[in-house]
């Protein structure tokens, strides 16, 4: 295992200084031969994303790397030793299918406000943006996405069931307002699950295409309306700022929304979306073509090696409402059907597979202290982050030599395909998480 130095990505939304769960593990993880802090954390920034992989925008380097003739190399990028060690990447196969890279992206995220409402890509899609608008489309792959949450994570997911919305239509004035009479009456009667589905889309493109005068005019209506009812706030999670162990009102979640982007169109896409509330461990896996919205946590995420995003309200950032509207699978299932539970693997370890191929992840916790543990070996390369816990670890039984051979928090090492590694003096609680690719039979 090799230790990497990754990059971050200072977006409006994160939390800012030592309130982001990306601070505090960059604060860890950047220590000097003498065990000081090479990295300062402003209170005053928002750390929003450690990106962790070979993307152009934000690539990883090892921090020490011994090559094959037995020479200590520092600072060199991992994408350059996968090109010149492709059987670092992962076993034939899996350099076949994928080349001489990482085919994720694996990152760890804290959310202090709403991101944009947006879905992925597919590939076929993807291409097709690239080619068209390299610029807001930076790469031709899809994305399809994990989150797993660190701290109680809010966001909105997929579509609510066809009778959910049809009751806030019935039910919210504004809404009602700006989707259209004769679209709500169209997806009443609809009976067919095809023609929900595409009554669905109407109504929700009618809403995303509306005026924007008329848009702000209903908004503001709205946030007078419900500021006036009983128990809602535009501050549900003032006063807790690291869990919220609470589900949020869905009248204060709108209202502290409204308080980011007041007039934006995203604020009515609340009542189409499914609003969860995952507890620490548990993730949402993002298909392409499904809409969602992170809200309020921190998180590990796990992609696609892509950064390609159709974005079509609440950001300040390119917005493309027509892509949207068109490639959304309009697939409308409840909220806990939503949400993806790890399946337990071994004593340690506890695996979440979503249906993709690119990228599983691994929970590893060990609750109780551990002298030694050896490390599953994988077919594709690994990258492996601490997110609690203190240890050392040794290379195939051989202590590292020339290398940091400690961990805390903040850890972030990368493991060649089929590579052995010896975890050592685990004091509890530690938890890792480590990506990895698998080709399923």
């Amino acid at each position: 295992m090799f230790q990497l130095k990754c990059k971050h990505q200072e977006y409006h939304w994160g939390a800012k200084g030592e309130a982001s769960a990306v601070a505090r593990l960059l604060g860890h993880s950047t220590k000097d031969n003498k065990g000081k802090h090479q990295f300062v954390i402003d209170k005053n920034k928002p750390y929003a994303e450690l990106w962790m992989g070979c993307h152009p925008s934000a690539p990883s380097r090892i921090i020490k790397f011994r090559d094959d003739e037995g020479y200590i190399v520092s600072d060199v990028s991992l994408l350059e030793v996968l090109q010149k060690y492709p059987e670092y990447a992962g076993t034939t196969e899996i350099v076949e299918k994928y080349g001489k890279t990482l085919p994720f992206l694996f990152k760890v995220l804290s959310v202090a406000q709403p991101l944009s409402i947006q879905a992925h890509p597919d590939k076929q899609l993807a291409k097709q943006l690239h080619e068209k608008d390299p610029k807001n489309y930076p790469d031709d792959n899809h994305k399809p996405e994990m989150a797993i949450a660190l701290t109680h994570f809010h966001a909105l997911c997929g579509f609510r069931p066809h009778e959910e919305i049809l009751q806030f239509m019935n039910e919210v004035p504004e809404l009602k307002a700006l989707v259209g009479d004769s679209n709500i009456e169209s997806y009443k009667s609809a009976t067919s699950d095809a023609d929900k589905k595409a009554c669905l889309k109407k109504c929700f493109t009618a809403l995303m295409t509306s005026e924007q005068s008329k848009v702000a005019a209903q908004c503001n209506a709205l946030i007078q309306r419900l500021s006036g009812m009983d128990g809602v706030t535009d501050q549900p999670f003032k006063g807790n700022e690291v869990d919220f162990p609470t589900k949020v009102k869905l009248e204060s979640l709108i209202l502290w929304v409204a308080g980011f982007y007041p007039g934006d169109i995203g604020v009515f896409v609340i009542y189409f979306l499914n609003y969860i509330l995952l507890q620490p461990s548990e993730s949402v896996y993002l298909g392409a073509n499904e809409p969602h919205a992170y809200l309020k946590g921190d998180c590990v995420e796990c992609m696609a090696n892509s950064d390609n995003v159709v974005r079509a309200g609440l950001t300040p950032k390119f917005k493309d409402v027509e892509t949207l509207c068109n490639m959304l699978t309009y697939r409308c299932e409840p909220a806990k059907k939503q949400i993806l539970h790890a399946k337990k693997a071994e004593q340690y370890i506890a695996t979440y597979m979503p249906g993709t191929d690119e990228f599983r992840v691994d929970r590893i916790a060990f609750d109780a202290e551990v002298a030694n543990y050896n490390l599953p070996k994988r077919d594709g390369a690994s990258i492996l982050i601490v997110t609690k816990g203190t240890g050392r670890y040794e290379n195939a039984g051989e202590p590292v030599q020339d290398m940091v051979a400690y961990f805390d928090p903040g850890f972030i090492g990368f493991i060649p395909a089929r590579s052995g590694c010896r975890f050592q003096r685990l004091k509890p609680p530690v938890v890792m998480y480590r990506a990895y690719t698998v080709l399923r039979n």
